[in-house]
């Protein structure tokens, strides 16, 4: 199946953060890389960094990777913090007019879907999908929220387009289950869409992995686990660090790497004076780091392990290397088994990796599992798995 070169993509979503890595920049990015013409539909909202948000100006933009950002005012919610009032943006069907796609990809559940629903009504070609980014942990917290904004708006909307979409994808097990008891999607409309990442080639990534090693002392027979993210005691940092320096009182070529900074003042204390206590050679606490380095960082890893959903596990995957984690909102039971490893606590952490390096597995492991990533969590593979080839010959 060949691409089409001069199709036209629209991604629609409500924020837009330049300086950040968000799925709608990689969908963007990987849509690109395929030869299509891609336009991102968003508001003037731009996060700046992990607290703050701020309002630019309306208009287009081409962005580094070749695809155009068009920001749009809001009709109504754009001021409030998020997810106070349903966002509504403004001129969203005459900008699809304009453009003339032959692909929508619709983020989220919101009102602008009935300005999608208006034009793909008019297009029958057009390809409309759907994804969800709400669950029970993140949205409708209250009743206003649940039954108002959710159950009400929010369903008649989803089955109001239902006609006309394609698919509803889920990005993890949560999305899938609010999809299913909040908007009432049937099952066989639904389908994965999993939150993943752009898996580098062979070239960025030796590059990566030899230039960071070079940069960190880093020998390339020694094992490199690396933990990353804002700190806090829910994510259980402090424990995961206690747990692998274990790892590294006995074994001097395991190496541990530290990216990000404590978010919890409650853990601070204790965290640095863990850190202070660790062999300085083998756990670094490298701070923070912006996706671009992080990456890099997690293409000369070999382990990644947390305890806490995040988006880095399946950027880490797709960066080569074996996922590790606690999954206590089973935010991973839809994924493909073999992508990651699953255990019950931080304990069992500790015992899977201390194996892991002990007995020689890795390589298998990790081959295994880059295999999997590259057909499973690369925007590349799923766009052309589950938004082109399935449709191909549908027209």
């Amino acid at each position: 199946m060949k691409h089409n070169e001069n199709g036209r993509v629209v991604i629609v979503c409500y924020s837009y953060s330049d300086n950040f890595a968000y799925m709608e920049q990689k969908l963007s990015q990987a849509f690109k890389k395929l030869g299509y013409q891609v336009t991102v539909l968003c508001s003037t909202a731009n996060r700046i960094d992990a607290k703050n948000v701020v309002h630019v100006n309306s208009g287009e933009y081409i962005t580094e990777h070749g695809y155009t950002v068009c920001r749009l005012k809001f009709i109504m919610g754009g001021h409030l913090p998020e997810h106070k009032l349903p966002i509504v943006l403004s001129g969203v069907y005459a900008k699809l007019c304009d453009i003339k796609p032959d692909i929508i990809y619709h983020m989220g559940i919101s009102v602008n879907l009935l300005d999608v629903k208006k034009y793909v009504k008019m297009n029958s070609d057009v390809k409309l999908f759907v994804d969800n980014h709400a669950s029970y942990a993140n949205s409708a917290h209250n009743f206003l929220s649940m039954v108002i904004q959710h159950k009400m708006l929010y369903r008649g909307i989803a089955r109001s387009v239902m006609p006309y979409v394609k698919k509803f994808f889920y990005i993890a097990g949560a999305e899938k289950v609010f999809l299913e008891e909040v908007y009432r999607i049937p099952h066989n409309r639904m389908s994965l869409f999993a939150l993943g990442d752009l898996c580098p080639d062979d070239a960025e990534y030796r590059a990566a992995r030899v230039g960071i090693r070079k940069e960190l002392d880093i020998d390339d027979k020694d094992i490199v686990l690396t933990i990353s993210g804002k700190f806090t005691r829910q994510k259980a940092t402090v424990e995961i660090i206690k747990a692998m320096k274990q790892i590294t009182d006995k074994r001097p070529t395991f190496r541990v790497l530290i990216v990000g900074d404590v978010q919890d003042t409650s853990i601070e204390e204790e965290f640095i004076g863990l850190i202070e206590s660790c062999d300085k050679r083998q756990v670094k606490h490298l701070g923070w780091k912006t996706s671009g380095e992080l990456k890099r960082i997690l293409c000369a890893s070999d382990i990644y392990v947390q305890a806490s959903g995040s988006s880095t596990f399946q950027t880490a995957v797709c960066c080569g290397c074996v996922g590790v984690a606690v999954d206590k909102e089973k935010t991973y039971s839809v994924y493909p088994e073999g992508l990651f490893t699953i255990v019950d606590s931080i304990k069992a952490m500790g015992e899977f990796v201390d194996d892991l390096v002990s007995h020689n597995s890795l390589a298998g492991i990790k081959t295994i599992s880059f295999s999997m990533a590259k057909e499973e969590l690369d925007y590349g593979a799923q766009i052309t798995r589950e938004l082109i080839e399935e449709y191909d010959d549908q027209g």
